[in-house]
């Protein structure tokens, strides 16, 4: 299975719009949703070669409103558990913590770039830049969030 680029695109604009817009119909399943569509386009962002052309910078990024709009749609949302080690070191490892709210903000933050790439540099330096961030940054706060929703759904 494959998908095409405008999914991708359209797939992050759900998720940035239901961080701003959260309400009743807004809730941790859709959240869930949003983040899963997220790991699944990961699958399909593909090694896209960067096309070489010198582009801006996205002027967009701000992490302090994304972490505004965040807290505020959803303010239950906290600190968790997160193991230093999966694989290794069973039964040794220590405890981090990890914070939701800065989670989605950092997420959003990347994919606001993505965006703003999208319509002011190319497609290509789009999914390459999202690529890359998402191999470097992101995907740790993607999978945590998905097992912090799990969990408060789950161990209470």
């Amino acid at each position: 299975m494959k998908i095409d680029r405008q999914e991708i695109h359209s797939s992050i604009l759900d998720f940035l719009e239901l961080l701003k817009n959260e309400s009743s119909n807004s809730s941790i399943e859709s959240l869930e949703l949003a983040l899963d569509k997220l790991a699944w386009i990961s699958h399909f962002i593909g090694k896209v070669p960067d096309d070489e052309n010198e582009y801006p910078e996205s002027p967009n990024r701000d992490y302090s409103k994304w972490r505004e709009i965040v807290a505020e749609n959803f303010p239950k949302f906290g600190f968790y558990n997160i193991p230093s080690t999966i694989s290794v070191k069973i039964g040794e490892a220590e405890l981090h913590t990890g914070d939701a709210i800065d989670d989605l903000a950092d997420i959003a933050n990347e994919l606001t770039d993505f965006i703003w790439r999208w319509g002011n540099n190319s497609e290509n330096n789009a999914l390459w830049s999202l690529r890359y961030s998402y191999e470097i940054h992101w995907s740790n706060h993607l999978r945590n969030l998905q097992m912090y929703l799990n969990a408060i759904k789950t161990e209470n």
